[in-house]
């Protein structure tokens, strides 16, 4: 998610996020809050990264993450009006990796980040650029 953040948000964290990124958009389930999603890096006529995009456990495989991810696109490439939009994913969360990869998202590069737990990640940075 990020460096101390925990789910469900509290508003403490969401102000923290809110210092550092835009579009900050939730999804609900009539009043159940279920999923969450921003903005960073907005890079004005480049490009913007997707961020946080996290989807409560028991909503996953609903559509929830592929109703926020393509929330989040419409922000970019239309309010915002940038050509880019960036995303990141750790490999080994396929499903992510697979709506990104569903949604028209290309893998340009890769890190490895060291986990929490000690173990090696390989961190994907995926790109989709509007009208391709």
């Amino acid at each position: 998610m990020f460096p101390g953040g925990s789910w469900p948000f509290s508003v403490r964290q969401l102000h923290r996020i809110a210092d550092k990124r835009s579009d900050l958009t939730v999804a609900m389930d009539h009043d159940e809050l279920v999923g969450f999603a921003n903005l960073y890096d907005l890079v004005p006529q480049q490009r913007a990264f997707i961020g946080n995009v996290i989807v409560k456990t028991s909503q996953r495989g609903q559509g929830t993450g592929e109703y926020l991810v393509e929330y989040m696109l419409d922000r970019i490439f239309t309010h915002h009006r940038l050509p880019e939009a960036m995303i990141l994913v750790f490999a080994d969360n396929r499903p992510a990796f697979n709506l990104y990869r569903k949604l028209g998202f290309k893998t340009v590069s890769s890190t490895t980040r060291q986990g929490s737990d000690g173990r090696a990640m390989i961190l994907l940075q995926m790109k989709l650029v509007r009208g391709l």
